[in-house]
């Protein structure tokens, strides 16, 4: 097979809300060479949080239903898109993404089928693990983002390294702070950028606050995001007495800048595949310390571009968030070693020559199926179904 003019590419997706995969399909379609690719997102419900930015970039966007529930009622509409446009490329991002796009695409004779891998979560579920056990067998690639969730494929969530910059510049910061409605004594600045879900485990990093304001007894928390456990969360705030100095900003825009006003980052989730914010964080040169789950600790170097802690032991949190503030030395290193790590590791150019390469060879000549991660490698991390 012959390499097209234009690389025809639909990227199918549950949603286009706030969070990482979707994030993700954003910067793909962003930076893809327009004159090769010829790009189109497909998101199964119409959330709209990333939509209209990925049609500001020249790619056009399809929804597919109201909700997950009826979207089997509107498969057609999927099936109507694969059939007329003749794309040489379909990948799923997501759980349902990956059984509709995967079928639909197999049946309509869709040269090359790739899934997506972001989070080992499936394999806590005994159906999950089956249903993409079958899904796996029947795509040409698996693509993870991670060592531990299998990667074969030299590539990680990437960062516009660019926009997180770090700038330290005063008046900068002294305007972001003053935005923010802080404190003039405010410090230091310890946030947390996750939607407000219970696997972001938040209550963590409330639970730690009590114990570092009695060593710093000015620090504020950022709590950038959103989500179902907002109420709950500011109630704990107001039960554990830290309320004045907890901050729920909501979902933002100015994500770098919050970055740069924050002397640490914190991500407390029970489960993370490869965590954007810790990525964002470290290219803006904010510090991280991270639960140790999933992919963190291959996306931050433990002792030297942050530290990893146990999701469940807040006491924990607290002490290691002490040990660097009361370190400037040490906080000042790894803010360095941060920004040098997302510059070596985890620049964008690096994630777009990696899946271009994977798009050519597999258009060009179509290897034997699963030959960049076998269909069942991930799923052994479970319990046998």
């Amino acid at each position: 097979m012959h390499s097209p003019q234009k690389i025809k590419l639909l990227l199918i997706i549950d949603t286009l809300g706030r969070g990482g995969a979707e994030g993700q399909v954003y910067e793909l379609v962003k930076h893809l060479e327009k004159s090769r690719y010829e790009p189109v997102v497909c998101a199964l419900t119409n959330k709209e949080d990333y939509i209209e930015k990925i049609r500001k970039q020249g790619v056009r966007v399809v929804s597919i239903a109201a909700s997950f529930s009826s979207v089997p009622w509107n498969v057609h509409k999927l099936v109507s898109l694969i059939r007329l446009e003749q794309f040489h490329i379909v990948q799923n991002m997501m759980f349902t993404a990956g059984i509709f796009g995967t079928i639909m695409a197999k049946l309509l004779h869709v040269p090359v089928i790739i899934n997506s891998v972001r989070s080992l979560g499936f394999t806590r579920r005994r159906h999950r693990r089956i249903i993409k056990r079958l899904i796996y067998k029947i795509s040409d690639s698996v693509v993870v983002n991670s060592n531990k969730t299998q990667t074969l494929l030299a590539s990680h969530r990437i960062v516009d390294i660019e926009r997180f910059r770090p700038n330290s510049a005063s008046s900068d910061l002294l305007s972001k702070r003053n935005e923010l409605s802080l404190p003039a004594k405010a410090s230091p600045v310890i946030g947390i950028v996750a939607n407000l879900s219970p696997v972001k485990n938040h209550r963590c990093l409330l639970r730690a606050a009590p114990i570092i304001l009695r060593e710093f007894p000015n620090a504020v928390f950022l709590i950038v995001g959103d989500g179902p456990l907002k109420e709950d969360l500011e109630r704990l705030a107001a039960n554990l007495n830290i309320k004045q100095h907890v901050f729920f900003l909501g979902l933002r825009e100015d994500t770098p800048e919050l970055l740069r006003v924050m002397d640490l980052s914190v991500l407390c989730s029970f489960r993370e595949g490869f965590s954007n914010a810790i990525l964002e964080s470290m290219a803006s040169g904010t510090p991280v310390i991270a639960s140790d789950v999933g992919g963190n600790s291959e996306a931050l170097i433990d002792g030297v571009t942050g530290l990893l802690f146990d999701p469940y032991d807040h006491a924990e949190l607290a002490k290691k968030v002490i040990h660097v503030l009361q370190n400037a030395e040490l906080l000042r290193r790894m803010a360095i070693a941060s920004r040098k790590r997302a510059e070596d590791r985890f620049a964008i150019g690096k994630m777009l020559q990696a899946y271009d390469n994977l798009y050519e060879s597999l258009v060009i000549r179509k290897p034997r199926r699963r030959s960049l991660v076998t269909a069942t490698s991930v799923l052994e991390r479970g319990s046998p179904p």
